[in-house]
């Protein structure tokens, strides 16, 4: 069977080792297995990982006072892959029977129907019950990834609907960073930005797969679980974050939350931690469509957008002059992302002349 390079960036994780345990004994064929996980823990923290064959691991071990955050963390687990294929998780997965050959036999077929696409998705959970044994949460249905607007976080965060019975997986247009799989060309292409801390993590590298022809496809098989509570209880230890141990956190996150802005709204002089072609279309026959580009380079308004579904376009626009918000809604039968941001850079410049005629 192919090679899968497994990146699992952990951030003082007790679920970090049976992780690992899950995903090599529930495998196909551990030998095709090679991991690549990056442990930021105290020096005592860091599990014993000596099972997998010194060929198949690569262990980077730091103290996680030097952690820059999940992206950081994450680009150099996608570094010197030699697999066939990529599967990217959270140090808090476990893992079905046989999930290997699951994921890669329907990959494939997916991929021979859609042309390149990533899988991603929001797995199945799971928890650590009292007495220490795992407790899977099954679905009875498939979920898919729909984008909507965080107005807490100012940024485009997911939300779930059934998918449909597509064998090959629902085309979405939001990326899960828990759940990734590709061929391993697809993430060195366009490969993790180290600068980015946390918050955005998903959008922003959705965006730069799609503009450069690559679909988000909902992984239409379940091979994995996920668990998305740091605690479930009073009782059970919880799971370190890194923004509650740091004090400085929030100058990275203020430099990421600028970064992102400029990514997101079509600056071009990122290179490949940019967005690739300016001209990826939506086209109205899609029941959902990609979050398209605000404009960019904006001194009085900021744009972010809020969703896209099928030919209507939803922008979000807070002054920075005031705080009420107000959605424009501009609707098209074809719509290019350089007319977008055409228009949008037009209304910046009415709202500009407007504040100027009042101030």
């Amino acid at each position: 069977m192919a090679d899968i390079d497994i990146s699992i960036a952990s951030y003082r994780d007790p679920e970090l080792l049976p992780t690992v345990r899950s995903a090599w004994d529930n495998s196909t064929d551990p030998s095709s297995l090679h991991f690549t996980v990056i442990s930021q823990a105290e020096d005592d923290e860091h599990p014993d990982l000596s099972f997998i064959p010194e060929e198949q691991l690569t262990y980077h071990k730091f103290h996680w006072s030097q952690s820059k955050g999940a992206c950081w963390a994450r680009e150099i687990g996608s570094r010197n892959l030699t697999g066939t294929f990529f599967l990217q998780i959270d140090s808090h997965s476990r893992f079905r029977l046989d999930w290997d050959k699951t994921v890669i036999e329907s990959y494939l077929a997916s991929y021979a129907h859609y042309g390149r696409i990533v899988f991603t998705t929001y797995p199945e959970g799971y928890k650590v019950t009292d007495d220490g044994q795992d407790e899977l949460h099954y679905r009875n249905e498939m979920l898919k990834i729909i984008p909507v607007w965080n107005e807490g976080e100012q940024m485009v965060g997911p939300s779930f609907e059934n998918a449909t019975s597509n064998p090959y997986g629902d085309e979405i247009y939001y990326l899960s960073a828990n759940s990734l799989f590709c061929f391993r060309e697809i993430i060195e292409e366009i490969p993790y930005d180290p600068l980015l801390y946390f918050y955005g993590e998903e959008p922003s590298l959705g965006l730069r797969f799609y503009t450069r022809g690559i679909k988000l496809i909902n992984t239409p098989v379940n091979f994995m679980f996920h668990e998305y509570k740091a605690s479930w209880n009073s009782d059970t230890p919880k799971r370190k974050l890194h923004w509650e141990d740091d004090p400085d956190w929030h100058k990275l996150n203020y430099q990421s939350y600028e970064r992102l802005a400029r990514i997101m709204t079509g600056d071009t002089t990122f290179g490949v931690y940019g967005i690739g072609d300016y001209d990826r279309t939506t086209n109205s026959g899609c029941s959902s469509t990609m979050i398209a580009f605000p404009s960019k380079n904006n001194s009085s308004a900021r744009f972010e957008v809020t969703t896209v579904m099928g030919s209507y376009v939803a922008f979000r626009t807070t002054h920075l002059v005031e705080s009420s918000a107000i959605a424009i809604i501009y609707s098209s039968g074809f719509v290019s992302f350089k007319s977008l941001v055409m228009l949008l850079s037009l209304y910046n410049c009415i709202v500009s002349l407007a504040f100027a005629a009042v101030s």
